[in-house]
């Protein structure tokens, strides 16, 4: 028997009640706001909202009172949502959009609600951190969890742009849904670290001090500091000072972890198994950190000069350049390789001013698939590489010759991120060379750029590839 195949009209619908809309001939119900009256019908009013189907259960009556005290913004609001019940359509402002997330919030309208917030995200980008974290309160109060969410990314992603002030505002639950994500964009460790220690000693007079200290300490990723760091920060950090004390059994792991790194070097493991090297946990995975050397060291490290900090790099427009790309091996540790990105700028209008994003696209090339792609005999020679994610950050500015042109107050950060599918045949991998395919990634900015094409622009980058993990499917589920 052939199996049924599903057909879908979801916008036939819609369309036909456009018609129906505030048509008093076919109404079975009115809906008061204010002084304002609409007829309406009971099945999409239900239908649209639990809240407003509850209400007309409790009132039987042909006039469903919503609120009677409404001002005429709160009036212009709600007539914009019956609108949306009966089309899908609506129109956000800056004017609209606190009343319209709600109003939606109240009447259990969740899908105008997440849109809303989306939109009033998207528009508020990261330039203003002091506008995030008004927002993150003004969620708080109005049970706005995806306003929130998406608040808490924001200030992950631009970690190192939160005011010192906004920082020591937040209160010790958003500090630690902060800092114990993994698409944190930081420079290392050790600024997180850094950060936390400004908060807790801001904060020594309020919470219960040690219990305070031992949830942020779990959140911190010591195994990812360098062993002289770690060194250093148990005589200054009173964050390290207090794992010291209290939980010696953190630094000794982050001690082992450095001590096998230096010796047999990130890129080897004579196990086969990732015993020695725990990067598939939580607490070693690592964050987008933008120092390059930030948590790995080469074989023979003591030859190198250490860490060196992750500077911008000046980008000419439509130029390509080399950058570093962090793999994950299959038993766990880390091995790099360079690869090749190159900028562009798209223009578009915005109130008749001609704003440019920043489009990057990265090559990633053959050392990422040196494990995983294998050819077996067929009539076509075939491809199959095992499943990964990437993680990618980009931080972009202006360059100084082009100051005039940037928009925002603070660098644009931009973190992407997804998983590379199954590579089914030599065709889907035309950018081949040596018999090895390379795959792109394209990433955009918001419009960040206005008036003239600048010719130039910095740019800092990190780019993570890895295996299938369960603590890192989870993770890239929920941002």
């Amino acid at each position: 028997m052939a199996q049924g195949v599903l057909y879908s009209c979801q916008g036939a619908l819609s369309q036909k009640l456009k018609v129906y809309l505030k048509n008093s001939e076919v109404s079975d119900i009115s809906v008061k706001v204010g002084l304002r009256q609409y007829p309406a019908h009971r099945l999409v009013l239900g239908a649209a909202s639990g809240t407003l189907a509850k209400m007309m259960e409790e009132n039987p009556g042909k006039i469903l009172q919503i609120k009677a005290d409404a001002t005429e913004g709160e009036i212009e609001v709600f007539e914009r949502m019956l609108g949306y019940m009966y089309t899908g359509e609506i129109t956000f402002s800056g004017e609209n959009i606190r009343l319209m997330i709600s109003w939606a919030d109240q009447l259990s309208l969740q899908e105008l609600s997440k849109i809303a917030q989306d939109w009033l995200f998207e528009s508020l980008h990261g330039d203003s951190m002091v506008g995030v974290i008004k927002w993150l309160r003004e969620s708080d109060e109005g049970r706005l969890k995806t306003m929130k969410d998406r608040c808490i990314q924001t200030l992950a992603h631009y970690f190192e742009y939160v005011p010192e002030t906004s920082w020591l505002g937040l209160s010790a639950d958003e500090v630690l849904a902060i800092i114990e994500r993994s698409d944190l964009v930081v420079a290392d460790e050790e600024t997180v670290i850094t950060k936390v220690d400004a908060w807790l000693l801001g904060h020594e007079h309020g919470e219960v001090i040690k219990e305070l200290y031992g949830k942020m300490a779990s959140k911190i990723r010591l195994p990812l500091v360098g062993a002289a760091k770690l060194v250093s920060l148990t005589k200054t950090s009173p964050l390290v000072q207090f794992v010291d004390r209290e939980c010696p059994h953190l630094l000794s792991k982050a001690f082992k972890f450095r001590a096998l790194s230096s010796e047999m070097g990130y890129d080897e493991d004579p196990t086969g198994q990732g015993d020695c090297f725990p990067l598939g946990k939580a607490d070693a995975q690592p964050r987008l950190y933008l120092n390059a050397t930030s948590f790995t060291q080469q074989r023979h490290s003591h030859h190198s000069t250490g860490s060196q900090d992750k500077k911008f790099q000046l980008l000419s427009v439509d130029s390509v350049t080399e950058v570093r790309c962090s793999i994950q091996k299959k038993n766990g540790s880390w091995t790099h390789t360079s690869s090749k990105m190159n900028v562009k700028l798209e223009s578009q209008k915005s109130d008749n001013v001609e704003v440019w994003h920043a489009k990057y696209n990265i090559i990633l090339h053959d050392d990422l698939y040196n494990e995983e792609y294998r050819y077996y005999e067929s009539r076509r020679a075939r491809i199959q590489h095992k499943r990964k994610y990437y993680r990618i950050a980009i931080v972009t500015t202006n360059s100084d010759k082009d100051a005039e042109f940037y928009l925002p107050d603070n660098p644009v950060v931009t973190v992407y991120q997804g998983s590379f599918q199954e590579v089914s045949n030599l065709e889907e991998v035309s950018n081949r060379r040596y018999g090895k395919p390379r795959h792109v990634i394209t990433v955009r900015t918001p419009p960040i750029f206005a008036g003239k094409k600048p010719t130039r622009i910095k740019a800092m980058s990190c780019i993570y590839i890895m295996n299938k993990d369960d603590d890192i499917h989870e993770d890239l589920s929920t941002v």
